[in-house]
């Protein structure tokens, strides 16, 4: 799959511009966590994750996946996007976040949703990874990175150490404030994550 990554190191010189840290010390630092005792009723992911899957699988058709994606019109990343958009929004006030508190950080029909939608699928999974001790929990981080920032080990920190629910809305300020916008841009770091997704078998 590396063949797909071509455009990682683009996507990582955006990143670098519009985050406050690049420092590849703050991505890899170990951090000392304590690990929330009480447990939240779960969240049905599945619609979510089909709609992320769907997105990777309508890309990996292409004769030539990377070269789809650097070509990607604002058209067609909008349409790209817009199955993981429907669900993020579907699944938001199940964290507490209703449509109209959303419109306060983010508008509704911003592409950025989509990395949200993402941002919630890599806090579950890796706070669900970090609990049974699993080494899977920083490949997580690895291709979140992408999409939420050089933070992402903080926001699935703060899912384990608060909770999931206190965490996505962290993720929402995040996104709002840190992460690029624009449908073309959103897509490629969307895509990059469910291919490296995909190499780990994360799914």
């Amino acid at each position: 799959m590396k063949k797909y990554f071509k455009f990682l190191p683009f996507l990582f010189l955006g990143l670098c511009l519009i985050l406050n840290s690049c420092s590849a010390d703050e991505v890899n630092e170990e951090p000392n966590i304590v690990v929330k005792s009480n447990s939240e009723e779960p969240i049905n992911l599945n619609p979510l994750k089909t709609a992320v899957k769907s997105l990777f699988a309508y890309v990996d058709q292409k004769e030539d996946p990377t070269n789809y994606l650097n070509n990607l019109t604002e058209t067609e990343a909008t349409i790209l996007l817009q199955p993981v958009i429907d669900e993020t929004l579907n699944i938001l006030p199940q964290y507490g976040i209703s449509h109209s508190e959303l419109q306060e950080d983010i508008a509704l029909d911003d592409s950025r949703i989509a990395s949200i939608g993402i941002g919630i699928i890599a806090i579950n999974v890796g706070t669900a990874q970090y609990e049974v001790e699993s080494a899977d929990w920083d490949k997580v981080i690895e291709c979140a990175v992408a999409v939420i920032g050089f933070n992402a080990r903080d926001l699935i920190t703060d899912g384990i150490q608060s909770g999931v629910r206190m965490a996505v809305k962290a993720l929402v300020k995040n996104v709002a404030i840190r992460v690029a916008g624009g449908p073309i841009g959103v897509a490629l770091t969307v895509a990059e994550f469910t291919f490296c997704y995909n190499d780990w078998s994360l799914w």
